[in-house]
C-alpha cells in the first residue's frame, strides 16, 4: 500500500501563514515515507465547506492550486505534487498544459495531474466560464486532455476540435517526467472510468468509498481497460479517505460530527456525508485495521483526505508515525 495526503488549502489554515502551513506539513511528510501531497483545485467553494473548514465565505476561499504547487515544489524535494482535482475545463487547455509542465519542471519531474469534469457550477459561471451539461463537459474534457498530452509530448501542434483549436502551437520547455506527467482522473462515473482507460495512470475514487464498491468499479474499469488493449497493472488505484485521528476514538469521532454538522453536507453525497462510519476516524490501531480492507480490494493508494485545518497537525502526525510505518 502507498500514500499521499491531501491537505485543505481553504479555510482557517494553521500555523501563521500558508507558506509557513505548507512548510511545516510537507516537512512532516518528507521526513514519513508518504509518498505524494495533493491540494484541490478551486476558485471559489461553497459557503457550507468554507464554514465546515472554520473559516469565512469569500474570505477564507482556497488557494489557486498552480501556484500553490510551484511554491510547494521549491520547498519540498522528494514527495509527489497532484491536483485532487483539476476541472479540465475551467482553464483553456493550452495554458492548463503550460502551468502544469511548468511546476513539473520546478520540481523536477515530480507533479501528478490530477483531472475530473468539476461539479461546482457556481465557480464557473461566477468567472463567466461555461458550464456544459454532463454529455457536453464530458466531450470537453476528452479534448481537453488530448490537447494537453500533444503540447507536452509534440514539437508542433494542430488541433481541430469541437471546442479547442489550436494552429502552429507549441510548449517549451517540455515536462522533465516522460513521456508526460502522470494523469489520474477523479471520479466513480462509467464516463469518468473511460477517461481512465483512455488517458488514465491512475484513478481516484470518490472520498470514504467503501471497500464492495471499490471493488466492483474496478471490475467494470478492467472491461474497459480491455476493449483498449491495456491492463488494470497499468493504472493506480486510489482511494481518499476523510481521516481523523486521535489516541481516543472518542476524540475523532466528535472531531468529524463537528465538522459534518458545521458543513451541513448534502446527504446525497454517498459516503462523504456519513465520514463517521465510511472515514478514516479513530485511533492509529483502527486505522490500520480498515486500511488493510482496502489493500484487499484491490487499492493500491490510499489518499488522507485531511479535514478540517485544525485537524491537519495532530492527525499528520500520527500518520506519519504510526499508520504509514505499519506497512512498511
Amino acid at each position: 500500500m502507498r500514500f499521499g495526503v491531501c491537505l485543505p488549502i481553504h479555510g482557517a489554515l494553521p500555523g501563521g501563514t500558508p507558506i509557513e502551513y505548507l512548510r511545516k506539513t510537507l516537512g512532516m511528510m518528507e521526513a514519513s515515507t508518504i509518498e505524494s501531497v495533493w491540494i484541490e483545485d478551486h476558485f471559489r467553494l461553497p459557503p457550507n465547506e468554507i464554514e465546515a473548514s472554520e473559516g469565512k465565505t469569500r474570505v477564507d476561499e482556497p488557494l489557486e492550486a498552480w501556484t500553490t504547487l510551484a511554491a510547494m515544489a521549491a520547498i519540498s524535494s522528494r514527495v509527489r505534487l497532484g491536483t485532487e482535482v483539476t476541472p479540465m475545463t475551467i482553464r483553456h487547455p493550452g495554458v492548463l498544459a503550460k502551468l502544469a509542465a511548468n511546476v513539473d519542471v520546478l520540481s523536477r519531474g515530480r507533479l501528478i495531474l490530477g483531472a475530473g469534469a468539476g461539479w461546482n457550477r457556481t465557480e464557473f459561471v461566477s468567472q463567466g466560464i461555461p458550464f456544459e451539461p454532463l454529455e457536453e463537459r464530458f466531450a470537453k474534457v476528452k479534448e481537453a486532455l488530448e490537447v494537453v498530452k500533444l503540447l507536452w509530448t509534440s514539437d508542433r501542434v494542430d488541433f481541430d476540435g469541437r471546442f479547442y483549436r489550436l494552429r502552429d502551437a507549441y510548449l517549451a520547455p517540455k515536462p522533465v517526467s516522460k513521456p508526460h506527467p502522470p494523469i489520474w482522473l477523479g471520479g466513480f462515473s462509467d464516463r469518468i472510468l473511460a477517461l481512465v482507460a483512455e488517458f488514465g495512470d491512475g484513478w481516484i475514487n470518490a472520498t470514504n468509498a467503501p471497500p464492495d464498491d471499490v471493488e466492483a468499479e474496478r471490475k467494470r474499469l478492467v472491461g474497459m481497460l480491455e476493449v483498449r488493449g491495456r491492463k488494470l497493472s497499468e493504472v493506480f488505484v486510489a482511494v481518499p479517505l476523510m481521516s481523523i485521528v486521535r489516541r481516543k476514538e472518542e476524540e475523532a469521532k466528535k472531531e468529524a460530527k463537528q465538522y459534518m454538522e458545521r458543513g451541513k453536507f448534502d446527504k446525497t453525497l454517498r459516503f462523504f456525508a456519513d465520514t463517521v462510519n465510511f472515514g478514516l476516524v479513530g485511533t492509529p490501531a483502527q486505522c490500520i485495521e480498515k486500511i488493510k480492507r482496502y489493500s484487499s480490494a484491490g487499492v493500491t493508494h490510499v489518499i488522507f483526505d485531511i479535514r478540517p485545518p485544525s485537524n491537519v497537525l495532530p492527525t499528520l502526525e500520527l500518520l506519519c508515525t504510526e499508520v504509514v510505518p505499519a506497512f512498511a
